[in-house]
């Protein structure tokens, strides 16, 4: 194919956005979508190619692969080797073993699928993975592999029966990625069932093109550029995606290279100097900018401040320069003085060290022994002693026991706590809080259930975990023994929001309902306004107990981390959530539950224990104990911290 300098100037408008959205920089929130105009010119290229060559007779498949290789190994397999190192010094276990196991997936083309089944690309944690973005490279190996075959098997059948193929496979895989977006939103992003389209459409241009090149168009080149950067600005990580909404930025990537020639004003904008060279770089670009943002962010106790982020952006165009230079061009040119088999035995080389590296830190589940904590930290991170007892009950609609009681036995029970794993995060608080009060509780909770009445969780487990039966047993057990207060401890937000790693865990007001944002919230406030009617009837006061901060990250890797020396206190509290993101985090269930308060009166309280643990930062814990034992639940030293708390609304709540 002709060489399309405004081709590269387009790949610098796909690689810059999705640099400075790793940068953390809110005006480019849906920079992530570079990735998509990725798609669609590897798609046109890699087509163009192939139909090229095999009009001309001289395809080879082999050859294909060989120049796929070329391309994609030699900067890939450095900036992998110099992450090991990088790793080494200041990954703690829990992240190396994922980045272990994520350099094995690399190395087998499956990057995409590792990081679907182990973590969210718009989670927090996900600016600490180094290798967060090779999950693209996997779709397009994936691709690479799959469509050249696809296209010699159906090319004896001709130009119209190929279109023809691609159009309706471009088809199924846009309607399966918008039907699976509310369903499966992660494997929907990942995957490349439902990425194919993306790239599908830059092949479908390039057998367009290929037949009749169509005409130098301003007016349609210049659309398609400002949908790409309309794009940028109008999407974000809420938004369901590669679904309807991708055909934005796809449709303008495909007007952009179809219609863009050198009298368009596109083309005078996208051929200029500054962007075709950065287009030149991009692939390198792309390589090594996560790496040095993730290792940024790992050494930093705190948020990296947006003028560094912005320092480390430039500087990964500079290291890019330097790959593309001194890596990429010796490599694609075959100027190195090694024979192609020269070639090939150094890439499996290189793969080799790094699938035993993976394996290596698998198999030391992250290599523990590189860092220490102090015995009082590992005891103050204990969960509950009765967690086997009184937590994560199976059938629960029908299995005995199927709740703990806490404090003093007696005939009749002073309330009831139901709730998910934060529930049981504050268990020791409510049984000492009997046991010196002379009370009598009684608990059940099991994980992710929002314990809240007519809702479903759409999760795996509810055959086993079913959370609409354990609130509705919950409610009949309570109007059966006139227990005049309930106690409902739930991570609010993980049902309603998008902010925290591993993503929502969706509800419904059916067990087949749809996994979306706009769902779970609907049936929040449904399974809400439910509870409160009929705990109202019955005569049961119901108190909410607010969120317990969440952490930007785990605890045990804050520990392993601590310094030696220094004011550890300080960096304790720099590494811990502050007040005002907590309460940035809770602002649509606190207006809910804040409101529902008001219009209940003295049915339904909302009461906050984050006193306990916050000033301007709500904190981890001290140099001598940690007061969560994750990053959300709170460990035996925190449940002990907020216990006085809890007491006071305890009895407060008891007396009303």
């Amino acid at each position: 194919m002709q060489y399309r300098r405004d081709i590269d100037g387009l790949r610098a408008l796909a690689v810059l956005p999705v640099i400075l959205f790793h940068a953390g920089f809110e005006v480019f929130k849906g920079g992530f979508i570079g990735v998509d105009v990725f798609f669609v010119i590897s798609g046109y290229l890699i087509t163009g190619l192939i139909l090229d060559e095999k009009q001309q007779g001289r395809f080879s498949l082999l050859r294909f692969y060989q120049r796929r290789a070329r391309r994609i190994l030699p900067a890939l397999l450095t900036v992998l080797l110099l992450c090991i190192p990088c790793a080494w010094l200041w990954m703690p276990p829990s992240q190396h073993l994922l980045f272990s196991q994520n350099l094995i997936a690399i190395i087998a083309f499956v990057s995409n699928v590792f990081l679907w089944r182990s973590s969210g690309y718009f989670a927090p944690s996900a600016h600490e993975n180094p290798l967060l973005h090779t999950w693209s490279l996997s779709v397009e190996e994936q691709y690479y592999f799959i469509f050249p075959l696809m296209l010699l098997a159906l090319w004896r059948l001709g130009r119209r029966w190929l279109g023809l193929a691609i159009t309706l496979m471009l088809i199924g895989s846009l309607a399966l990625a918008d039907y699976a977006s509310y369903r499966a939103p992660g494997g929907t992003f990942y995957l490349i069932p439902s990425r194919a389209w993306e790239l599908l459409a830059g092949s479908l241009l390039a057998l367009i093109v290929s037949r009749r090149p169509l005409p130098e168009n301003t007016a349609l080149s210049s659309l398609g550029l400002g949908m790409i950067l309309l794009s940028y600005g109008l999407f974000d990580d809420g938004d369901r995606w590669p679904a309807l909404p991708a055909l934005l930025p796809i449709l303008g990537s495909v007007l952009t290279i179809g219609f863009t020639g050198p009298t368009t004003l596109a083309y005078r904008l996208l051929a200029s100097r500054p962007l075709v060279f950065i287009g030149l770089i991009s692939y390198s670009a792309y390589l090594w900018h996560q790496p040095i943002f993730a290792f940024a962010r790992l050494q930093a106790p705190a948020t990296v401040s947006p003028v560094v982020m912005g320092g480390l952006a430039v500087a990964s165009l500079v290291v890019a320069w330097v790959s593309w230079r001194v890596i990429e061009t010796p490599f694609r040119r075959q100027t190195i003085p090694l024979s192609g088999w020269g070639q090939l035995t150094l890439a499996l080389g290189c793969s080799a060290i790094l699938a035993a590296t993976g394996f290596a830190g698998y198999r030391a589940n992250g290599f523990p022994d590189r860092f220490s904590i102090q015995a009082s930290v590992y005891e103050s991170m204990k969960r509950p002693a009765r967690e086997a007892a009184c937590f994560g009950f199976a059938d629960t609609a029908t299995v005995e026991p199927w709740k703990c009681a806490l404090g003093s036995p007696d005939d009749k029970t002073d309330f009831f706590v139901l709730g998910d794993s934060h529930g049981l995060s504050l268990l020791d608080a409510f049984d000492s809080i009997t046991r010196t009060e002379n009370l009598s509780g009684e608990f059940t909770a099991i994980s992710g259930c929002t314990p809240l009445l007519g809702i479903h969780a759409l999760r795996p487990d509810q055959g086993e975990h079913n959370c609409h039966d354990l609130n509705e047993r919950t409610f009949q057990y309570i109007k059966a023994r006139q227990i005049k207060v309930l106690y409902l401890v739930a991570r609010w937000t993980g049902y309603t929001d998008n902010v925290f790693a591993g993503g929502t865990s969706y509800i419904a007001t059916s067990p087949d309902g749809s996994k979306s944002l706009e769902t779970s919230r609907a049936a929040f406030q449904s399974g809400l306004a439910e509870t409160i009617r009929r705990y109202h009837e019955i005569g049961t006061r119901l108190v909410v107990i607010r969120q317990i901060p969440h952490q930007p990250g785990n605890p045990t890797d804050i520990y392993l981390r601590l310094p030696r020396n220094g004011d550890q206190q300080a960096y304790l509290t720099a590494a811990s959530v502050t007040a005002e993101t907590h309460a940035a985090t809770q602002s649509f269930v606190d207006n809910l539950f804040r409101s529902a308060s008001q219009q209940a009166g003295g049915s339904l309280l909302y009461e906050d224990l984050s006193s306990s643990l916050c000033s301007d930062h709500c904190l981890i814990g001290t140099p001598t104990e940690s007061y969560y034992y994750d990053d959300h639940h709170l460990g035996a030293a925190g449940s002990l911290r907020v216990t006085p708390a809890l007491r006071a609304i305890v009895l407060q709540t008891l007396v009303r």
